[in-house]
């Protein structure tokens, strides 16, 4: 039976179908939905429609469901819980929601690992790809890795990496549980697009992050030894894999931005991390780093 609460009221009962999610993206968790809510959209009305095993959240507008998170900011969207009920789950809330006078859903970011797209899918959904989130799968060691990239990305790889190290020898490569956001916004605003992207709410947002619970950061820094910052990334920790959320650069320091996230890559090697994930877009130099193209699906039914 569908049982339905707001976002504001259900925190426990989240927690508690959540413990019984597979994969717990940072996207997925009540802290996330909260924070997203409050702060980019005070006037949504999110509504979580659950049974005892499983759960989603939705924002409903002008009778047409979609995913609450932010599909701008949230790679992965997705029902939460136990995987073996989520075919009846969504058998069960289709013909709710279409009790509820709701006319269609649309739902995006929903990642290749979910049985989402395949329920959906056998019940009439039209489904078609998103985007891709380039993955690579980690070997044991830095020279498999290298073994992994064709011939040319190898040899870029070495040139732009010995390059940059002949260029800032001073240059200082660490990675820190303690997040300086205001290091990582700085440099993101040095981009005319992120500056764009940046709006006071979203960066109000951003720098709510390192403080949401459940969810874990690792933040990579080049610095001087004056201390300047050259380049920044945060990068949430699922289990044994690493996604890349989002990076900035100082252009003054030319191919900061590849070396920070080449050096990632090896630290995560060196870590025994076995999945480097780097999220939704394909720019060409999560390419040249080995990236494997992994899609995120739209799906979008009538009721």
């Amino acid at each position: 039976m569908i049982k339905t609460l707001p976002l504001e009221e259900c925190e426990n009962i989240w927690n508690n179908i959540l413990a019984k999610e597979a994969i717990v993206y940072p996207f997925y968790t009540y802290s996330w939905h909260m924070a997203w809510k409050k702060i980019l959209a005070p006037t949504s009305h999110v509504l979580v429609h659950y049974t005892d095993d499983v759960l989603v959240p939705f924002v409903i507008t002008n009778n047409e469901i979609h995913f609450s998170g932010g599909e701008e900011i949230a790679d992965y969207l997705d029902c939460i819980g136990d995987t073996n009920n989520k075919q009846l789950f969504w058998q069960e809330l289709l013909s709710y929601l279409k009790d509820q006078d709701v006319e269609r859903i649309i739902l995006r970011n929903v990642p290749a690992s979910s049985p989402t797209k395949d329920i959906l899918q056998k019940l009439g959904g039209f489904v078609t790809n998103e985007d891709m989130t380039p993955t690579i799968l980690l070997p044991k060691t830095e020279t498999d890795y290298f073994q992994s990239l064709d011939r040319k990305n190898r040899h870029e790889f070495r040139r732009k990496i010995n390059k940059f190290e002949l260029s800032y020898p001073d240059i200082n490569f660490s990675v820190k549980k303690e997040i300086n956001i205001n290091v990582l916004l700085m440099l993101m605003k040095q981009s005319d697009d992120k500056k764009i992207f940046l709006t006071n709410d979203m960066d109000l947002f951003f720098r709510s992050l390192p403080t949401l619970p459940n969810i874990q950061i690792l933040q990579g820094n080049l610095s001087t030894k004056e201390g300047s910052l050259a380049a920044s990334v945060i990068l949430f920790v699922v289990d044994r894999t690493l996604l890349l959320y989002n990076s900035g650069f100082d252009a003054t320091y030319k191919g900061a931005g590849f070396y920070l996230k080449a050096k990632m890559i090896l630290w995560a090697i060196e870590n025994n991390y076995t999945e480097y994930n780097f999220l939704q877009g394909q720019e060409r130099y999560k390419y040249e780093l080995g990236g494997k193209d992994v899609a995120v699906y739209r799906i979008e039914k009538t009721l």
